[in-house]
């Protein structure tokens, strides 16, 4: 009996960390199958997924919120998916509230471990043969690149991206972003995914140097901005970079943006379908850009929350005195420019972050006062925890 019950308390304590791992698995599950919504075992999986999240949050901390803020977040994440019918705003939803008390600090640390767990299992388990994985041949280069059983071979670095994020946010040691490294240059290789590899060595890059001056007003200023900005950025692309040589060097993605511009309808309120337009190889395509591809293929009243959520996630986070969790964002937002994927539910951990605050009962929470750190010189990465 006394083995039952601290099993049932270990449970009970981590529920949390729990159904966010089983919620990133669902992923990982719909790259294996294809299209989930023509499997029966996925769609029950979600289902009963989301049911204990749902009971989670009720029995837990429904009591401890405010309901006025769960009716407005209920409110908007309907009126998002009534328009994109896209699951994931539910999922990051469901996922995040459930961290009301515990913070936005163990909900990005248990983010990106459970996203890891995911990762490796991929890759034991196409290693083994357990799970299909397709390569690819690189035209010209000689070589193949892996899946890993994720169904491109941009996907493995796409969700190693955001593990380093997390990781370099709740985790301090200079060993940590040593393996970070290690894993993104071994990733390159197999994958050959190239835009989240050097965002990563960005990232780390300006987290050890402190070369951005956050004490400057016009710098923060740029960072609370920056959203904004990287909007500009995107319409730039096409327009001032559509040439032979850089199309070909960004993996065509200026022209298939500028396609995107000459072709679609740019407010509408549901978006526009990419398969009738972007075709490469007798396969439809979406634009490889977060910000033109949510407002030409999601709709302008769903582009606007996103810029609206991540304006407001920039101006609070720009009070505190975090530097690497300022620079994470940089890097997530920079990411955004060469890839559509920041508001799949694996990637998009800040949303939750945000929400977590919000519905925190202490106001300071919503300035990630959790999230401060004490040290103001780049040292601290090698001192060991």
């Amino acid at each position: 009996m006394k083995t039952i019950k601290k099993i049932s308390k270990y449970f009970l304590d981590y529920s949390e960390e729990i159904l966010l791992f089983l919620t990133l698995l669902f992923k990982f599950l719909m790259l294996y199958v294809g299209d989930y919504q023509k499997s029966i075992p996925c769609i029950i999986y979600i289902a009963l997924v989301a049911a204990l999240l749902v009971a989670n949050f009720i029995f837990k901390y429904l009591r401890k919120v405010n309901l006025k803020k769960i009716i407005l977040i209920i409110a908007l994440t309907g009126i998002v998916f009534a328009l994109s019918n896209d699951k994931n705003i539910n999922l990051v939803v469901l996922a995040s509230v459930n961290f009301v008390e515990k913070g936005s600090k163990k909900y990005i640390k248990a983010f990106g471990i459970s996203l890891l767990i995911g990762l490796m299992t991929s890759i034991l388990l196409s290693s083994f043969g357990a799970i299909e994985a397709i390569t690819e041949p690189a035209s010209k280069k000689g070589f193949y690149l892996f899946d890993f059983g994720l169904g491109h071979h941009n996907t493995p670095m796409m969700f190693y991206f955001v593990i380093c994020l997390c990781f370099l946010i709740s985790f301090k040691s200079a060993w940590i972003r040593i393996l970070l490294i290690i894993g993104s240059v071994i990733l390159v290789i197999l994958t050959y995914s190239r835009t989240g590899f050097f965002c990563i060595l960005f990232v780390i890059a300006l987290d050890i140097t402190r070369f951005i001056n956050f004490k400057s007003k016009t710098v923060n200023i740029m960072f609370i901005l920056l959203p904004i900005i990287m909007i500009g950025v995107s319409f730039y692309i096409p327009l001032g970079l559509n040439t032979p040589k850089i199309d070909e060097l960004l993996s065509h993605r200026p022209s298939l943006l500028n396609i995107c511009i000459e072709n679609f309808k740019w407010f509408t309120f549901r978006g526009n379908d990419f398969s009738k337009v972007l075709i490469w190889d007798g396969e439809p395509l979406i634009v490889d850009n977060f910000f033109l591809n949510v407002l030409y293929g999601k709709g302008i009243i769903v582009f606007l929350f996103y810029i609206s959520i991540y304006s407001i996630l920039f101006y609070f986070v720009e009070k505190n005195e975090n530097y690497t969790l300022k620079i994470c964002l940089i890097g997530f937002m920079i990411y955004g420019l060469f890839e559509a994927n920041l508001y799949s539910f694996v990637m998009n951990f800040p949303l939750g972050m945000l929400l977590i605050s919000f519905l925190s009962r202490d106001p300071e929470a919503f300035r990630f006062k959790e999230l401060e750190m004490t040290e103001k010189n780049y040292k601290y990465i090698f001192e060991v925890e």
